[in-house]
């Protein structure tokens, strides 16, 4: 029976091998799946190398992609339709124009260019694709340019879309040819010092001034880098070195700070083989130096730096070069004429509202090697403006109407760079002008004479409405900062800003914020006790003022000196201890105000040992502090002794405690608190 069952499991472990064998050899002999294929490939231009799958290309190079087409018949699918093709080029690339073109049966290019980097190809509904194993003429083949305007490993992808004609079923392929564009990105600015901005061109400077330059280095490539060269060129005609570099790296730890070798007007930073320096592909390197102004040029000057870069153990170098322009020509003396309203930046124009206010600054600025004095402005207001009042009245006369203001710059001397300003408030009025112009004029020794002028235009304007204050508790101690949130509606819908009167003092207005907004973290302490009422106004961008608003709570600020301590539990026994011929226990005051506690300690024993002992008083505990009281026991007393200790601050709190201990004469032993 035994070999009869294995022959059986033999046979059958026989026959499924051979159906198994069977089953893969049909699979195997069926066709690979077929249909749509497409091929894209890239060259450079200038190399007849052939078409590759990926290269390697310069910035400014063009290359030049293939994209064939073709079609399998498979089964009964005999031809593929309604076929488009979209390449999309990566953003180093961008298309310059096809250079050939091929599709069956006289079919034209139709081509949509969306912004040079998406190419879609659209053939008519009646071009048709065959087996191109039986019709080798029916293929696509498209040859287009493309000028490389970038660096780094970039991806051009093409997919073909169609539709089989048997069964209408959708067929798509897809492939890509690389362009690895290696290479080294430079760019060198300078610091704007009027707004803090970084430029290409900086349009004047003074003497003396010191400069900011900025020179970002990128790298693109395959190889980590390990050793850098920067020469930047300055020019000595308006520019001197100084230095105070700084060096910003992708990783500290992988870099070292280079040698430094100014000579004549070249600066030279380099990153030998001996320092330590391990730049990757699309890190970048930034090296921030100073520079000053020595004197005037009389011309745009040029600053420029050349980055030569390279792996040390490798032969190939990535150059880099940019420049930054310098106008250092003399500045010419000015003056400036600027309005604004509220704390809105000086500006040449502003609108204002009829029954507001509007501010002017002017500004006379002098360059040149002989001093400049008896500088005089005369400014000239139109119909609608009336001026108000300025922050310093020492230089200012005003004409009855308000409308001129001679301004006599009296015993001022300015010497080459300096400047000196006044501003001023005006008074919007009623009128029915749209806009004025407000002209002033300059006069100075050496026949220095300028104008310039500010627009104002007149717009409608509707005051914010109910101006609102929250807080927190209405009471608080002295010193203490209260934080707040305001806000009012605008029916015009402009920001607006608050001024606070918190009854001790008015602050400064706020910083803007938009209508029916809270304003948070507004901020205030009160140095004296009392009861403060709180006011707030609001002022929209044009200047309209609401009335003061009363705060629906009144502030009560307590001094320390008069504040009661908080009831609560704040009072606890320590600790039970024994000292020679006592008993000892501390007490504590967890609250933030001082207490008088009453305090007990008791002690009874039994035979020879300290009888109905006991000890009381009361002790003012301050905040936070601890107190130890004492109790006297009997001198000639033997044995054991139970202790319970007892502290009352009434409605503060209070606390009993107890412990056992033996008691041998004078000496206390084996305390324990229970």
């Amino acid at each position: 029976m035994k070999r009869k069952t294995t022959l059986i499991i033999g046979i059958t472990l026989t026959l499924l091998l051979l159906t198994s064998g069977l089953s893969f050899s049909t699979i195997a002999d069926d066709p690979e799946p077929t249909g749509l294929e497409v091929n894209k490939e890239v060259k450079k231009l200038r190399l007849a190398t052939g078409w590759h799958d990926e290269i390697e290309a310069c910035f400014g190079d063009t290359v030049e992609f293939r994209i064939r087409v073709c079609f399998h018949e498979y089964d009964d699918q005999h031809w593929a339709e309604q076929i488009e093709i979209s390449d999309t080029l990566p953003s180093c690339l961008k298309y310059v124009e096809t250079v050939y073109y091929y599709a069956p049966y006289g079919s034209v290019e139709n081509l949509t260019n969306i912004d040079n980097t998406t190419l879609i190809w659209h053939f008519e509904d009646d071009m048709e694709l065959w087996d191109y194993d039986d019709n080798p003429d029916d293929y696509i083949e498209i040859i287009f340019k493309a000028n490389v305007i970038g660096y780094g490993e970039n991806i051009n992808t093409v997919h073909v879309d169609a539709v089989e004609y048997c069964c209408g079923t959708p067929v798509s392929a897809e492939d890509s040819a690389t362009v690895w564009v290696q290479g080294v990105e430079v760019e060198k600015q300078v610091m704007n010092p009027d707004n803090d901005t970084w430029v290409d061109y900086l349009d004047q400077v003074v003497l003396e001034d010191i400069l900011d330059f900025k020179i970002a280095i990128t790298y693109h490539g395959k190889n980590i880098q390990t050793c850098m060269e920067v020469i930047d060129y300055l020019p000595t005609c308006c520019l001197n070195y100084i230095g105070n570099e700084e060096f910003v790296y992708p990783d500290d730890d992988l870099f070292e700070d280079p040698d430094i070798d100014p000579v004549g007007d070249q600066i030279t930073w380099s990153w030998g083989p001996d320092i330590l320096f391990n730049l990757k592909d699309g890190q970048t390197i930034e090296i921030y130096f100073q520079a000053n102004v020595t004197q005037y040029c009389g011309e745009i000057v040029e600053n420029c730096v050349d980055v030569d870069l390279w792996g040390c153990q490798y032969c190939q170098h990535f150059y880099g070069y940019d420049c930054t322009c310098i106008n250092c020509e003399q500045p010419e003396t000015n003056m400036k004429k600027y309005v604004r309203t509220q704390d809105n930046p000086w500006a040449e124009e502003a609108d204002v509202v009829i029954n507001g206010t509007v501010d002017f600054k002017l500004i006379i600025s002098y360059y040149g090697e002989e001093n400049l004095t008896d500088i005089k402005i005369v400014d000239y207001l139109p119909e609608f403006l009336a001026f108000k009042d300025a922050p310093d009245m020492t230089y200012i006369e005003v004409s009855a109407d308000k409308q001129t203001i001679w301004i006599n710059f009296t015993g001022v001397v300015l010497e080459d760079a300096e400047s000196i300003y006044v501003t001023y408030t005006a008074d919007v009025l009623e009128t029915e002008e749209e806009c004025g112009q407000n002209d002033a004029y300059a006069t100075g020794s050496g026949d220095f004479e300028d104008y310039d002028y500010a627009m104002v235009c007149i717009v409608d304007n509707t005051i914010p409405c109910c101006p609102l204050i929250q807080g927190p508790d209405n009471e608080a101690m002295v010193d203490e900062i209260l934080t707040f949130k305001a806000k009012a509606e605008d029916p015009d819908g402009d920001q607006v800003q608050f001024k606070i009167d918190w009854g001790d003092e008015i602050g400064d207005w706020t910083s803007f914020i938009d209508s029916n907004v809270w304003l948070e973290g507004i901020t205030h302490a009160w140095d004296t006790a009392g009861e403060y009422i709180i006011q707030i106004k609001a002022r929209d961008i044009h200047g309209a003022e609401s009335a003061w608003e009363e705060a629906s709570f009144p502030v009560i600020i307590t001094d320390d000196d008069d504040e009661e301590p908080e009831p609560g539990e704040n009072i606890s026994i320590v600790a039970i201890g024994k000292a020679f011929r006592k008993i000892t226990a501390t007490i504590g005051n967890s609250g933030e105000e001082e207490v008088p506690v009453n305090w007990s300690i008791t002690v009874e024993g039994k035979l020879l040992s300290s009888k109905n002992t006991n000890s009381s008083g009361q002790e003012d505990i301050g905040g936070d502090e601890e107190v130890t009281v004492e109790c006297q026991l009997k001198l000639l007393a033997f044995g054991r002794i139970d202790i319970t200790v007892e502290a009352d601050a009434g409605e503060y709190g209070s606390d009993s405690a107890s412990a056992t201990a033996f008691q041998l004469g004078p000496f206390i032993l084996l305390l324990k608190m229970a």
